[in-house]
């Protein structure tokens, strides 16, 4: 009668079967670690191609960002030789003018036929000066006071009167002459010129940043 024994069945057969467990746990690790592999490989790709996107990305930025800073330095370049060209212009001006200063303050004529005759000497008054000082945002030069307690003449009182806010000295000669006076403007007035056109060179280069 024929018997079937398994251990007699795994003796005999042992190498066969060692080298078939041999064969399946290499074909699992080789799997697992091609599959491993792979997957790395595709991770790997898929960091490089971000990473050069984000390069790409970052590089336009800088160079949009190069771009449009070049362009303001020049723009504020312009603007500053602008402001240059026009602050030159008003001080040739002003010189121009200041030099004209004595010819037209020193004589006059009656009628364009008649022979020039030295002007007048105007009188411009302490009060004068200090309002024309004021009004163009000079510091005020400080009132005199009166010492004058009572007069019959108007213009006496007019110094300490409340009502009209003079100054004890306004009335006394500042000594001021005409062309100390147009020199001034001259001077005041290329000023404001200057100023306005600095001004006006800061709004647009405010107006056209972005």
């Amino acid at each position: 009668m024929f018997s079937f024994s398994p251990l007699d069945w795994i003796k005999e057969n042992l190498v066969i079967i060692a080298i078939s467990l041999m064969a399946l746990l290499g074909g699992y690790f080789y799997g697992h670690s091609s599959g491993y592999g792979e997957a790395k490989a595709k991770g790997d790709a898929a960091i490089a191609q971000l990473r050069g996107e984000y390069d790409k990305t970052y590089a336009k930025a800088v160079n949009a960002a190069a771009t449009k800073l070049i362009a303001e330095i020049k723009r504020g370049n312009a603007l500053a030789s602008e402001l240059a060209t026009t602050q030159q212009q008003l001080a040739d001006v002003q010189n121009l003018l200041q030099k004209k200063v004595p010819y037209v303050t020193t004589v006059y004529k009656t009628s364009p036929a008649a022979t020039a005759v030295p002007i007048p000497r105007a009188v411009f008054t302490r009060g004068y000066v200090r309002l024309l000082n004021t009004a163009f945002g000079a510091d005020r030069t400080a009132c005199v006071s009166s010492t004058t307690t009572s007069s019959n003449d108007p213009a006496t009182e007019a110094t300490t009167s409340a009502e009209t806010g003079l100054c004890g000295d306004d009335l006394l000669d500042s000594g001021i002459s005409q062309a100390d006076l147009l020199s001034w403007a001259i001077d005041t007035g290329t000023q404001c010129q200057q100023e306005r056109a600095q001004l006006i060179q800061l709004i647009q280069l405010e107006t056209t940043h972005d």
